[in-house]
């Protein structure tokens, strides 16, 4: 039997370290039985090139890649800051696969960006002042 492919989604562009947490989810993927599908290295000798694509082909060409190559879909824990990961995820669910997101442990935290710190600040103080 063929092993289901699961294609790994998380924040890359801001990231400098993304290939080791890429490098990191794929193992966490392949112990669990799926052939990971990585986007930051799935292009092979072609990536360099891929690289210096528009961001919205990257992405296009990602969510094509999810569509119709994989089964399943990795989320990492801080999937959510990232607009394409989000929109790999909804692509995932427009297609009814499998998705498994990771989980952050209690204990630790997950880098928010400063945007989105201020964002949650100014909830905050929107909040206690009714606004």
């Amino acid at each position: 039997m063929k092993r289901q492919r699961m294609y790994i989604s998380g924040p890359i562009t801001g990231r400098d370290d993304f290939k080791e947490r890429f490098a990191e989810a794929a193992d966490i993927v392949r112990n669990a039985g799926y052939k990971p599908v990585n986007p930051s290295t799935m292009f092979g000798w072609f990536q360099f090139v891929f690289e210096k694509f528009p961001y919205r082909l990257q992405v296009l060409i990602d969510c094509l890649v999810l569509a119709f190559t994989c089964d399943a879909i990795y989320l990492m824990a801080d999937y959510k800051f990232s607009r394409g990961a989000t929109l790999e995820k909804a692509v995932a669910d427009f297609c009814k696969m499998t998705v498994i997101e990771a989980r952050v442990p209690s204990d630790s935290s997950v880098e928010i960006s400063p945007v989105v710190k201020t964002i949650g600040y100014l909830g905050r103080a929107m909040a206690k002042l009714r606004i």
